[in-house]
């Protein structure tokens, strides 16, 4: 009730975040076409801990640390000299990691460049006779630049990557690009709205596959005397949704595409985070047992030059993703 109070009081008072308001609903509504299928899919998955923790998703949240692969805009707010490792134990033999770094130049300004890698494991291989062949690593890559720039309270990004997929004896690689905006009301930035459209481009292969575009559209919001930032993202991939979901009877199928994020601020040293995926309850719980799936929660501790942030995603009551992520400031304080 705090949020809704707060919003609608900025809703009438400002015409930027009218317009912005309209114009980003008008957005996530419009694009409700059903997409193919796709390669890449990797990219739509996040390894970063804190993300994980507050549901999955977030294109909203600022914070100094290297959060611009969900958002290329958020690059901003990155200090220079940040490197960030992300490694996430996914299902299985699944993993992904990432390293991400931040810094500025003469003439280019702040800039971030990361590296995303994602693996299957290992795989044992047979011919259609039934013969051995081997082991094989089915593995996908991007290499990532990115950059930021502030027009007033708004903000716009792009991240430009080289995509590389190798699953069995195929190969895939492209040049993809994002795009993400963020907008705060205010100066104190206690709330932001954030959007980012991702994987769109070209493909460097000969192969007919169609790329995994994504739009994810949230919200940030702190209220001022209580120690607890809350956190709405809406994403949108592979199928037809859109905002008229809300007045049909798919009011399910479009909260299967909304996380949520709680943070608790105990301290300047010391977080919590609390989330929840509708989408991996419906998908990765049992059949006889949603209990707890699709729930997610971590930690994070923060020192004068690291951040430590640790996240555990529950998928169904036998299997559950754990993720560890440090971020270092190079910088001598």
């Amino acid at each position: 009730m705090i949020y809704t109070n707060y919003f609608l009081k900025f809703f009438s008072t400002s015409k930027k975040l009218k317009f912005i308001t309209i114009l980003l609903v008008m957005n996530f509504s419009f694009i409700s076409i059903s997409f193919p299928q796709s390669n890449f899919e990797f990219l739509n998955i996040n390894e970063n801990a804190k993300i994980k923790a507050l549901g999955g998703n977030n294109v909203s949240l600022h914070t100094n640390q290297n959060y611009y692969l969900t958002n290329p805009s958020l690059l901003f707010f990155s200090k220079n000299k940040n490197i960030l490792i992300n490694h996430m134990k996914y299902v299985l033999d699944i993993s992904s990691s990432s390293i991400l770094y931040t810094d500025s130049i003469n003439h280019l300004g702040k800039y971030g460049l990361g590296i995303k890698y994602f693996s299957y494991g290992k795989f044992e291989g047979y011919d259609v006779f039934g013969n051995y062949t081997g082991l094989y690593n089915p593995k996908e890559f991007s290499i990532n630049f990115t950059k930021a720039i502030k027009f007033s309270n708004f903000i716009f990004g792009t991240n430009i990557k080289y995509v590389f997929s190798k699953i069995y004896d195929k190969a895939n690689n492209a040049i993809l690009i994002d795009l993400g905006g963020i907008f705060y009301p205010t100066n104190r930035k206690d709330i932001t709205i954030g959007i980012n459209i991702s994987n769109f481009g070209f493909l460097l292969s000969k192969e007919n596959i169609s790329l995994p575009l994504y739009v994810q559209l949230g919200t940030t919001f702190k209220p001022k005397y209580m120690p607890v930032r809350v956190s709405f993202t809406l994403n949108k991939s592979s199928e037809k949704l859109s905002l008229n979901d809300l007045y049909s009877n798919s009011f399910a199928q479009f909260l299967s595409h909304m996380n949520i994020g709680l943070e608790i601020l105990i301290s300047k040293n010391l977080n919590f985070q609390l989330g929840y995926n509708y989408k991996i309850n419906q998908e990765l719980s049992l059949t006889n047992n949603r209990n707890n799936g699709g729930l997610s929660y971590g930690i994070e501790i923060v020192l004068r030059r690291f951040n430590l942030n640790y996240g555990r995603v529950i998928m169904n009551t036998l299997n559950t993703s754990n993720i560890i992520s440090l971020n270092f400031n190079l910088k001598k304080i």
